[in-house]
């Protein structure tokens, strides 16, 4: 039975692949013949012709996948969750088109955030963190809201170099996976497909000619596929291996180490400028890198392999430090990143 899956899953992931790479090439090429291209900006990273397109092609690629299989195989399927999904995809294209606020977006936010939560999993415990363990309900829901507009902020603020959202989306939710793998074989056949079709995108997103950048649409969506699944790490009821050496509240923290203190970062210093915390400019790490010379790959996976690093010492050194300890030496290690390689 477990091969049988394994080759299932070979075939989802290539399948999607597949796909992806196709819809990625069609919606491209659909764009750019309409004119509907990125605008050049002091900002801007490209000097070509570039579409925002991938969060679409991801989405009809996930939905139309899922739902072809369905009747085949068990899968996860909850009316909320894909709910959540267009809803967060059709926030990303309004945004994308006519720009809204951020007092707007934020409202759509909280709303899809609350559908998220019915899907079935949402943050019911802290696993100790502040002294707390498991939660009321209506604490719970709304704990699980906030993490989620904080999440897809974070997801939508790094995507401001090729690869980077992309890389570090797969990361986490790689990881979580192989947690999900022993306890939710339904959920798990989302897994292939959505990495699956991430890295045909991640192709389309490093090319030089008809370059796809993920938009605000796809950048929403991984931010809340990633919610998603970090609602279901944090679910207390769900037992997983790392409990027996590393709190789960931080350990799930971890995992989001570069967009949460990079957001947390960017954030402060514009209000420190007397800015609006959601104000464009080139303040984020993963610029400074660039402007150290590092090409858009070298800087992606630069940023993935110190956030890996951080992960691997912590779940070595928690054990002996603690939770009031090892966040605070994981503080001083990447002050010492920042300063040699930022």
């Amino acid at each position: 039975m477990l091969d049988q899956n394994i080759y299932l899953y070979i075939i989802l992931f290539s399948i999607s692949m597949i796909v992806s790479f196709y819809l990625n090439g069609l919606i491209n090429k659909i764009y750019l013949n309409r004119g509907l291209i990125d605008q050049i900006t002091l900002r801007s990273s490209h000097n070509s012709k570039v579409t925002r397109t991938g969060g679409i092609a991801l989405f009809l690629v996930i939905t139309a996948l899922s739902l072809s299989i369905s009747n085949l195989t068990s899968i996860f399927i909850d009316v909320n969750f894909w709910i959540a999904l267009s809803l967060i995809i059709l926030l990303g294209a309004l945004d994308d088109i006519f720009s809204l606020t951020y007092r707007q977006k934020f409202i759509f936010q909280v709303f899809i955030g609350f559908i998220l939560t019915q899907s079935g999993f949402f943050i019911d415990s802290f696993f100790g963190v502040f002294g707390f363990y498991e939660i009321p309900r209506m604490a719970a829901i709304l704990t699980s809201i906030i993490v989620y507009v904080i999440i897809v902020n974070s997801m939508n603020l790094i995507d401001g170099i090729d690869g980077l959202s992309t890389l570090l989306f797969i990361y986490p939710v790689s990881v979580i996976s192989l947690f999900i793998w022993g306890l939710d074989l339904k959920l798990f056949i989302l897994i292939p497909i959505i990495v699956g079709s991430m890295c045909a995108f991640l192709w389309f997103n490093l090319r030089r000619r008809r370059k796809v950048f993920l938009g605000d649409a796809g950048s929403l969506l991984v931010g809340t596929l990633l919610s998603f699944f970090v609602f279901w790490l944090l679910r207390s009821d769900h037992l997983i291996a790392t409990d027996s050496f590393i709190n789960r509240g931080y350990f799930a923290t971890l995992l989001l180490i570069y967009p949460l203190t990079d957001t947390l970062r960017a954030f402060t210093l514009r209000i420190l400028n007397k800015k609006s915390p959601f104000s464009a400019d080139r303040i984020h790490l993963h610029h400074r890198l660039l402007n150290k010379g590092y090409t858009h790959i070298y800087a992606s996976l630069l940023i993935l392999m110190l956030s890996v690093t951080i992960l691997i010492i912590n779940l070595l050194w928690f054990s002996i430090l603690g939770l009031f300890l090892a966040p605070i030496a994981t503080v001083f290690l990447m002050v010492v990143f920042y300063y040699y390689f930022f």
